[in-house]
């Protein structure tokens, strides 16, 4: 099987569409998310459970030809803008949810 090293930013094209790495987690675990709306990237279990994909589950798709890296890795300013949009500031939180 293919070693593949990944390093946080990273674009990757999963399901055709762009998705940026923005960590490895335990167990192998990857956590993709959207380029275009940061959701994260889940993969379908035969269950129709859905969970994030494993590092296995990339080199087998990589090794098919099914995902792909691209050129252009986000930098890292990128990357923090991206999860800092994610996240909302006190006032909106305890807007919601006093």
């Amino acid at each position: 099987m293919t070693d593949i090293q990944l390093k946080a930013g990273e674009l990757w094209e999963l399901g055709g569409k762009r998705h940026y790495l923005e960590q490895v987690m335990g167990g192998g675990f990857l956590l993709f998310r959207s380029e275009r709306t940061s959701a994260p990237f889940q993969i379908e279990l035969d269950s129709g459970e859905k969970v994030s994909p494993t590092l296995g589950w990339l080199k087998e798709e990589f090794l098919e030809g099914k995902v792909r890296r691209l050129d252009r890795p986000l930098a890292r300013s990128q990357l923090t803008r991206l999860t800092m949009d994610r996240e909302d500031d006190y006032d909106a939180i305890i807007g919601r949810d006093p």
